[in-house]
């Protein structure tokens, strides 16, 4: 799939092996990530840490998604996280739309 996020050009190919690993990787790092982004979460309601501390934290568990798998800084200058989250999950529906492709073969068809 080629597509545009925030105004960079992204391709992605799910049925490629390398990159439906550098895919798998990235969402096993974003899971290392979002933990530690949920233990800050207790951090951030006891005031030890500020809301742009924790945006900043989630918006660059996005920018890091996206260098894993594309090698484009797909988030750039962007410091909205509402903004990054979106076009984290445009990216999975398209992602979604692709994977609905995959075939199902089955030995009847060469008898």
């Amino acid at each position: 799939m080629k597509m545009k996020l925030n105004g960079k050009d992204i391709e992605f190919n799910i049925f490629d092996l390398t990159h439906a690993q550098r895919f798998e990787d990235a969402l096993k790092e974003m899971e290392k990530d979002e933990k530690a982004i949920q233990s800050s979460l207790e951090k951030f309601q006891n005031g030890e840490i500020g809301v742009a501390v924790f945006l900043g934290k989630n918006i660059d568990m996005f920018k890091k998604f996206f260098k894993t798998i594309t090698g484009v800084d797909v988030i750039g200058d962007c410091t909205d996280y509402i903004q990054a989250k979106k076009m984290y999950e445009d990216f999975l529906a398209e992602v979604k739309k692709d994977k609905q492709k995959f075939a199902r073969f089955s030995t009847k068809r060469i008898h």
